[in-house]
């Protein structure tokens, strides 16, 4: 299928409805949040990524002594005065709807060449929570004229340099730890953050192929898989050019590092081909040599009931004619954080989430659309995806169209679909900059506050941006390493433990009942607002209930009481709650 003015007019209609219903052009919304907290002496330090209503500052998890309204974006300091323990609570009111946060429109910081990749630490125990980075091919001016360095761009929260630089035009802001990438478009392409903060480098390019690992300042690094290059045949290595955001759990450091890529150049069951799935149980040594896993031979993935293919492996240099690209490119690889599926792009054939072991299709957007008797759809233009930290929301760029599209996953990790709504199938839609006509060079990533980050290539587009879902939020950033919003916990932490003694009992239960119908600083556990809402209550009770006994007993382990014994409490909670004024929420 050739796209066609027509075509393209049909989309920019479906655009254009999609924008009035979201109410696109209402005030800019945020979500703001403390990131990259450090602490030297007494003095702590938080960067909010935008401005804030209010910011209320706890010590010791239960004394309120800093609210500050109207706070602005950047760097803030405050005294612990001697304390150990702090929260931080960000609470902000904005019109809901998705729109470009103020950090980033207009920000030249934020224009590039080609953005290949974009990677958040989502890690809130880390003092570089936060921080977010670019890869850059090529030092060249851009077409917004700004000089690009080659290399790794790094931002604190706010859409600043993290190293301090403030000129757009210095080079320099560009890293490399040592790390050759110039001379090719595809180095370094796709990026990510593992969960000891260690940033992972994908090349696509011929000369460069692979991945390679640096430090979070991007100082130092190294080739995590063995050799370079990515020019069919292999020869003696064990990869080539990787065209796919680079997928790890584990780390080094534990020795259980564990990669997922998409490889353009090592072939599967069928010789000469490439853009197969492939695993590396690396574990704790780097310059990786060892045999991967075929995790998913492309070539051999089977067909649709019309006899399509769903996938075809294809060595991404066969191009059919009328085709940008060639027709059974995977794009991209991404995984959902709550089931465990994985989410694969291929940009002329569509969207798959398959099972934890990539053995089983559980969604075919090829098969969805032959099934419903739609013609064509936005999946086959998806270029890069992200499922949100919750796993309540799948993301993905649409190549041609470059905007953004929202699909709600249901409880397995599965799109939420409306056929009767033709080719838009329901979704919510918005803009974003344009990707580079021709290739799947649309990056997007999301961070734990809720703010989606994605970059487009095209001619005045070349740039980065961040966008956000408005709403009234509360994000707290916490000391002992975890973050909260809106209700959803993240971080080293045992859910529903309020008191931190590593158990869920008794004690967190009174704490409940302590604070019972009262409104208290959001998000502080000892005063019983797990949940961060500023009020203890229902919610907050759930949360210590659904995680009961869970964790290990501090001491004597006979008086602990099972579920069933606190029944006579939360009831006696619940009648109390009648009798009692609500209170501030």
């Amino acid at each position: 299928m050739c796209h066609t003015t027509t075509a393209r007019n049909r989309y920019i209609k479906l655009v254009a409805s999609a924008l009035t219903v979201l109410g696109i052009n209402a005030p800019l919304p945020a979500v703001p949040y403390a990131s990259g907290v450090r602490q030297d002496g007494d003095t702590v330090s938080f960067i909010l990524n935008e401005p804030a209503d209010t910011v209320t500052i706890t010590r010791n998890f239960n004394d309120t002594f800093l609210v500050l309204n109207n706070v602005a974006a950047g760097e803030h300091t405050f005294d612990l005065a001697g304390v150990s323990d702090y929260t931080i609570s960000v609470t902000n009111s904005a019109p809901a709807g998705w729109a470009e946060i103020s950090t980033s429109v207009g920000n030249p910081m934020l224009n590039f060449e080609r953005a290949n990749g974009v990677a958040v630490n989502n890690n809130p125990g880390s003092p570089n929570f936060g921080r977010f980075y670019v890869s850059q091919r090529d030092g060249t001016v851009s077409q917004l004229g700004r000089q690009m360095g080659d290399g790794i761009y790094v931002f604190n929260a706010d859409a600043t340099d993290a190293f301090g630089i403030t000129d757009p035009n210095d080079p320099s802001a560009a890293r490399n730890a040592g790390l050759d990438f110039s001379g090719t478009p595809g180095s370094p392409f796709r990026i990510s953050v593992g969960p000891d903060d260690t940033l992972y480098i994908g090349d696509a390019s011929d000369i460069h192929g692979g991945i390679y690992y640096t430090d979070p300042d991007v100082t130092t690094g190294g080739n995590l898989l063995a050799g370079l290059g990515g020019v069919q045949p292999i020869v003696e290595r064990n990869h080539g050019s990787i065209i796919s955001t680079p997928l790890i759990s584990g780390s080094l450091a534990g020795g259980d590092l564990v990669l997922y890529t998409i490889d353009q150049d090592l072939p599967g069951s069928v010789p000469n081909t490439g853009s197969h799935v492939w695993r590396y149980d690396i574990g704790g040594t780097a310059n990786y040599a060892g045999t991967p896993t075929l995790a998913l031979d492309a070539s051999t993935i089977g067909t649709n009931s019309d006899g399509s293919s769903i996938l075809t492996a294809s060595n991404s240099r066969n191009y059919d004619a009328g085709y940008d690209l060639p027709p059974n490119f995977l794009a991209d690889i991404t995984r959902d954080p709550r089931t465990g599926n994985f989410i694969i792009m291929q940009l002329n054939r569509g969207l798959l989430v398959m099972d934890p072991t990539l053995s089983t299709i559980l969604f075919n957007s090829q098969q969805f659309y032959i099934d419903n008797e739609i013609e064509s759809g936005i999946f086959r233009q998806s270029a890069s995806a992200v499922v949100s930290p919750d796993g309540k929301y799948l993301f993905f760029r649409n190549y041609y169209l470059g905007g953004v599209f929202v699909a709600t996953l249901d409880d397995d990790g599965l799109p939420i679909l409306d056929a009767t709504q033709g080719s838009s199938l329901g979704l919510d839609y918005f803009t974003a900059p344009t990707p580079y006509s021709g290739t799947p060079r649309a990056p997007i990533i999301y961070d734990l506050a809720g703010n989606i980050y994605t970059a487009g290539n095209l001619a005045a587009s070349e740039r980065l941006g961040i966008y956000s879902p408005g709403g009234d939020t509360v994000a707290v950033t916490r000391s002992n390493g975890t973050f909260t919003i809106n209700g959803t916990t993240y971080g080293d932490h045992l859910e529903g433990d309020l008191n931190n003694d590593g158990f869920v009992g008794i004690i967190d239960l009174s704490i409940i009942l302590g604070n019972w119908n009262e409104a208290v600083a959001h998000g502080v556990f000892t005063l019983g607002d797990p949940s961060g809402d500023g009020f203890v209550g229902i919610e907050d009770l759930n949360v210590v209930l659904s995680n009961w006994n869970a964790g290990t007993p501090p001491g004597e382990t006979a008086n602990i009481p099972e579920p069933g014994g606190v029944f006579a409490v939360v009831s006696g909670l619940i009648s109390l709650a009648g009798r009692r004024g609500r209170g501030y929420r």
